[in-house]
C-alpha cells in the first residue's frame, strides 16, 4: 500500500456505532485485531454470535470489484464445505449471487489458518482467514508462498519443502514447468516479504512488532536457501515428497 495514511484509524465507540447502525448488534465484547493494510476487530454481540469486522483501507475500497470477488470467493468456499469466513449482510439485506471463479488464497500461511483439537487428539483446520491478497495468478505461486512460511516455522526449514510438495500433489500434480521454476518463486516471495515488511514499517511503525514477523524469521532462511542453489534445494524437496508419498502409501 503507498499511502501512507490509507489504513483506517476508528476508536472502539465508532465501531460500536458502525456495527449497530449496519447489522442491528450490540458490541458486549469488542477488540483491535492486527493487520497490515486494514482496521480489523473481534466483536462479540449481547443479541449472540461473535464476529470479525473488517474496515478496509481507502486504497483498496476504492475498488468495489475486487471487494465483491474477495466476497464471491468466500461464499463459494464456505458453500462447498470449507471453514472460511461468511460474509454477513447489513441491514439492507444486501447479498451477492455466487458464480464459480477459481482463485489463489494468495497469503496462506499459519498466522491465516485456524486450528482445533479433535475427538483423537490431532488437530484439524477449523478456519482460513484474510482474502486481502487473493489474485488468478498461476497456482505454483500459491504452493511457493506455502513453503516459504512452512520454512519459517520449521527448525530444518529446507527440509520442510518435501512434505508440502507430496500433499499438494496428492490434489494437484506439478508439470515439469512447475517444478522447475518452484525453487526461483520461493526464493522471489521471500524476498518480496522481507522487502514489504521493511517498506510497512516505514509507513505503519506502530504496529512494528507485527508487521516484522516475516522480517525477522526469514532474513536468515534466505541466504541458506540462496548459497545451497536449486538444484541441491530441489533434490531435497522432490526426494523427500517421494519418500513422503512412498511411506503414506504403505500405510
Amino acid at each position: 500500500m503507498s499511502v501512507k495514511h490509507a489504513k483506517p484509524n476508528l476508536n472502539q465507540s465508532q465501531v460500536a456505532e458502525m456495527v449497530k447502525r449496519l447489522f442491528s448488534l450490540t458490541p458486549s465484547e469488542m477488540r483491535s485485531l492486527p493487520s497490515y493494510g486494514d482496521q480489523n476487530f473481534y466483536v462479540a454481540a449481547v443479541e449472540g454470535g461473535e464476529y470479525i469486522l473488517k474496515i478496509m483501507n481507502s486504497e483498496d475500497s476504492k475498488n468495489p470489484t475486487l471487494i465483491e470477488v474477495q466476497t464471491y470467493a468466500m461464499a463459494f468456499l464456505y458453500q462447498n464445505g470449507l471453514p472460511t469466513q461468511k460474509a454477513i449482510p447489513n441491514t439492507a439485506g444486501q447479498s451477492i449471487s455466487m458464480e464459480d471463479i477459481g482463485v489463489n488464497h494468495g497469503d496462506f500461511n499459519d498466522l491465516n489458518v485456524l486450528v482445533q483439537r479433535d475427538e483423537s487428539d490431532s488437530y484439524r483446520i477449523s478456519g482460513i482467514l484474510d482474502f486481502g491478497d487473493m489474485n488468478s495468478g498461476y497456482y505454483i505461486h500459491e504452493l511457493s508462498i506455502n513453503i516459504m512460511y512452512m520454512m519459517m516455522e520449521h527448525p530444518k526449514p529446507i527440509e520442510v519443502g518435501g512434505p508440502i510438495i507430496a500433499g499438494w500433489e496428492s490434489v494437484l500434480p506439478l508439470n515439469e514447468a512447475e517444478k522447475d521454476c518452484l525453487y526461483v518463486l520461493v526464493l522471489s516471495r521471500f524476498c518480496q516479504s522481507l522487502v514489504l515488511a521493511r517498506y510497512s514499517v516505514t509507513l505503519h511503525p506502530e504496529n512494528a512488532e507485527y508487521l516484522m514477523i516475516p522480517f525477522k524469521k526469514g532474513v536468515h532462511i534466505l541466504p541458506q536457501l540462496w548459497e545451497l542453489g536449486k538444484e541441491q534445494v530441489e533434490k531435497v524437496w522432490f526426494q523427500s515428497a517421494a519418500a513422503f508419498r512412498d511411506t503414506h502409501q504403505m500405510k
